[in-house]
């Protein structure tokens, strides 16, 4: 798990106290898809996405992130508060844009994004439950990246990309104010 999450949850311990204008009124969260370790998952599970060692990979992954998940949004949701939103972010399946050279796998990612039902989650399904669970709202990229939004790994978002990754993200966010203006008397 990161070591920015102890950072994150020092400073929102100032939310709450007797200045509204120092409370952090949104969290914004992209994270998840280094804790899968996707490109470790493909070499176990590009020969063969059947093979009882890939779902065996698949399944610890994923529950490494669940809990992982659990832990970060608990801490940040108990040092922020209930009027903090905090937004997360739901992947794009990156891999069946052309140019990407693991597109014969992308029902594959498909598969550890979204998973096989209730009875196997994938990241996604994770990453929405847990949201759930602390009061946090999901921003749904996957409709919105195409091939056109990605840089030459296939895996990252360019310009285009981090701007569908913004809109997304816009979309779930309630306006957000920003603190009362402070008191000043004239004297």
């Amino acid at each position: 798990m990161s070591q920015q999450l102890p950072e994150a949850v020092s400073l929102l311990e100032r939310n709450g106290n007797s200045n509204p204008a120092d409370d952090v009124d949104l969290i914004t969260i992209d994270i998840g898809g280094n804790d899968l370790r996707f490109a470790e998952l493909l070499k176990v599970c590009v020969p063969n996405p059947e093979d009882p060692a890939c779902v065996d990979a698949i399944h610890t992954a994923l529950t490494q992130v669940a809990m992982n998940y659990t832990i970060m949004l608990s801490e940040l949701r108990a040092a922020a508060g209930p009027d903090t939103t905090i937004a997360v972010m739901a992947y794009y399946n990156p891999l069946p844009a052309p140019p990407c050279p693991f597109k014969d796998f992308a029902g594959f990612a498909d598969l550890v994004l979204e998973g096989a039902g209730p009875e196997a989650p994938g990241l996604n399904d994770i990453i929405r439950s847990q949201a759930a669970a602390h009061d946090a709202v999901v921003a749904e990229t996957g409709p919105l990246i195409d091939d056109e939004d990605l840089v030459g790994d296939c895996l990252h978002p360019n310009n285009s990309g981090h701007d569908d990754i913004a809109d997304a993200f816009d979309a779930v966010i309630p306006e957000v104010t920003g603190p009362p203006p402070l008191n000043r008397s004239s004297g």
